[in-house]
């Protein structure tokens, strides 16, 4: 994200905000990861991949989860058409308790969330990340005529982190830490990860 907390560049500069070594390094969340997720508007205007694409790093896809109301999207998307489709599961009109508990089921313990907005802001709400993973950019869209189409991610921001960790990815910050306030918390069902990169495929 930039460091005014956007997920989305202006139209005209380009598709990414963070940089190759961050994307890079987002492999290796996903390979650690048993379901990644995203919400549907995110899938139908970046169509992910959400896979890993390094083999020696997970021989087993992760689960690649959309969340939707509707539940209308684009048969044609990556998610529903690659060799990879029987791991991608939609969760139409749930609610976050009966999703996570499906998906402890399952077996995921631990599930790695990519966005967008609307979806780490609910999660942010009903407290339910246990740990964030933020790739911030040195960009910054706030004085652009465009800023309010922007999508904001900036809540992710303000959470309170504790055994906090900072490192330097090529220009890119990784800032990565638990969330203090579900530290006391017992979590039977899987342990959602916000993580950020401009886009998910």
């Amino acid at each position: 994200m930039s460091i005014d907390g956007k997920l989305t560049r202006p139209k005209g500069q380009g598709k990414w905000i963070s940089s190759e070594k961050s994307r890079q390094d987002v492999q290796h969340l996903r390979a650690a990861s048993d379901a990644i997720l995203v919400g549907a508007q995110t899938a139908r205007v970046d169509n992910p991949h959400l896979t890993v694409r390094q083999r020696r790093l997970r021989q087993q896809q992760p689960w690649r989860v959309v969340v939707s109301r509707s539940g209308q999207l684009p048969g044609k998307l990556r998610l529903f058409s690659d060799e990879y489709a029987s791991r991608t599961l939609i969760y139409q009109n749930k609610t976050w308790n009966h999703l996570l508990k499906d998906l402890g089921r399952k077996g995921v313990c631990q599930l790695l969330v990519e966005g967008g907005a609307q979806v780490f802001r609910d999660l942010v709400r009903k407290q339910l990340i246990n740990e964030v993973v933020l790739y911030i950019a040195p960009l910054n869209f706030s004085d652009h005529l465009e800023e309010a189409d922007l999508i904001d991610a900036s809540i992710l921001l303000q959470l309170p982190l504790q055994d906090t960790r900072i490192q330097r990815l090529g220009p890119d910050l990784k800032i990565q830490g638990r969330v203090s306030s579900n530290l006391k918390s017992p979590t039977p069902t899987p342990n959602p990860k916000s993580s950020h990169v401009h886009r998910h495929r």
